[in-house]
């Protein structure tokens, strides 16, 4: 697992008998739909030896991988102070970043299945300790069956539905403005690169996943994960169009005359809400208004159809 004094955290360095799992503690949160109780057990990893264990948080490193963009929003947290009984709430700006994996690549096939060897591994160890098993409901998952059951005993590190590639939401740490966050890295000088230029790329990258917690309740049970860095090694716009770019060549030679009438459309909508806008911003100021011409608004639509070429 070492390199000298540097570990390497490879996923397939992994060793599932190495999970080691603390006490789960019981705790409560108020949210959208009222009040929720939970057990929550933190992951950690021994990097010694059984006679001289090293006991730290658990990281892994994927192999390169795609990321597309980063999603933020803001969540409100209800706190109680135990001692004063003052409620209060606290909003907090929560972001993701959506990794996909090729299940044509072979090393992406390789570090989904050591992810499942690391829940196996989590397993056999709560297997010495069944009390903590049973608190966080998972005292029917054994060895035996865990194969069959583990996909909806708990929910998977990696999301896999029919007809997608495998995809995991990982949540960043912190958010772009704060001291302490994910950090994506330029591996030529070690320099960060800022979240703005690239939350809306398709970014190749090595992250850096930690496995904080298990989180359970009587809904789900999950592995709580954060891509905590990750070194960049391509930007690319997010070609959303890709799947569908055949079909829509095809459309553009067969429906020339409606595609013609559609950019009318657009231009005559975006005109009206262009107005609209501008009647507001006037009436603020008390200034006249300054309408956007059909012409103006026609070209733009039409340089958005164009690829931003006129």
């Amino acid at each position: 697992m070492t390199t000298g004094n540097e570990i390497d955290y490879s996923i397939m360095n992994i060793d599932p008998n190495k999970i080691v799992v603390e006490e789960p503690k019981p705790g409560s949160a108020n949210t959208e739909n009222g009040p929720m109780t939970f057990h929550k057990a933190g992951i950690k990893y021994n990097y010694g030896t059984t006679d001289q264990p090293d006991i730290a948080a658990l990281y892994f490193e994927l192999p390169k991988v795609i990321m597309n963009g980063i999603y933020s929003n803001e969540k409100e947290y209800t706190k109680k102070d135990e001692k004063t009984g003052e409620v209060t709430v606290e909003k907090v700006i929560e972001s993701t970043a959506k990794i996909s994996f090729d299940t044509k690549n072979s090393e992406h096939i390789q570090a989904m299945n050591q992810m499942r060897e690391i829940l196996r591994g989590f397993i056999n160890f709560l297997d010495t300790n069944m009390l903590w098993k049973q608190k966080l409901g998972l005292h029917q998952v054994t060895a035996a069956n865990f194969d069959a059951v583990i996909s909806f005993a708990m929910k998977p590190m990696v999301i896999e539905k029919p007809g997608q590639d495998p995809y995991k939401y990982y949540k960043l740490n912190g958010n772009a403005n704060r001291n302490y966050h994910t950090r994506f890295i330029n591996p030529l000088d070690g320099s960060e690169i800022p979240w703005d230029l690239i939350k809306d790329k398709r970014v190749e990258l090595v992250p850096m996943i930690q496995v904080t917690n298990c989180f359970a309740n009587e809904n789900i049970h999950c592995m709580q994960t954060r891509l905590v860095s990750a070194i960049v090694l391509d930007i690319k716009e997010r070609a959303v169009t890709d799947r569908q770019k055949t079909t829509m060549i095809q459309i553009q030679q067969k429906y020339q005359g409606q595609i013609n009438s559609l950019q009318e459309q657009l231009a005559s909508l975006q005109a009206a809400v262009d107005e609209s806008q501008t009647a507001v911003a006037a009436a603020k100021v008390g200034q006249p208004e300054q309408k956007p011409t059909l012409q103006a608004n026609m070209a733009q639509m039409a340089a958005l159809a164009n690829g931003g070429e006129t």
